[in-house]
């Protein structure tokens, strides 16, 4: 009797061995550059990320310098009411208004030219100095005595105009 010897039979690798067919030490070392690699940003990623945010820039800015205009109107509207009630205790103690020669600075000091207040309790707006309008130059005053009228010629400073241009006038 003849024994045939077996064909021998490759050892296989257990599978803890292989990953993707790569030994386990090149796999752990391959992870481990990809996660180095994967700690950043790529510059396509942040590039996108810029032109979205230039896109969302480019349609809500035109709303927000809308909303301003908008806002310093209001404020113009604002203050010359508040004129409008330190001119009305100002009529109060004096019996007139100020003179347009006068103007709003009789809400401040005393007035030295023209008909001159006897009974001048002021100042008659807490601030120290006469505010400007919201445009930085300052309001217009008009009086005959018993009527008066403030005014802001708007964002262009011109008298006239549309829009945020327009004037602001408070009879």
């Amino acid at each position: 009797m003849q024994v045939h010897p077996q064909p021998s039979k490759k050892k296989k690798k257990s599978p803890s061995s292989l990953v993707q067919g790569l030994p386990l030490r090149v796999s752990k070392r391959c992870a481990k550059q990809s996660r180095k690699r994967q700690k950043g940003f790529s510059f396509l990623e942040i590039m996108i990320v810029i032109v979205i945010m230039a896109s969302i820039a480019a349609l809500v800015g035109p709303m927000l310098f809308s909303k301003l205009d908008d806002a310093k109107i209001d404020q113009a509207k604002i203050q010359m009411k508040s004129f409008r009630q330190a001119l009305d205790l100002y009529q109060l103690d004096n019996s007139s208004f100020p003179t347009s020669d006068q103007g709003l600075e009789a809400l401040l000091n005393k007035p030295t030219r023209g008909q001159i207040p006897l009974n001048w309790k002021g100042p008659y707006l807490r601030a120290k100095t006469l505010p400007l309008d919201p445009w930085n130059r300052p309001y217009l005053y008009r009086s005959n005595g018993s009527n008066q009228s403030i005014q802001s010629l708007g964002a262009d400073g011109k008298a006239g105009g549309e829009g945020r241009d327009a004037d602001i006038l408070l009879e």
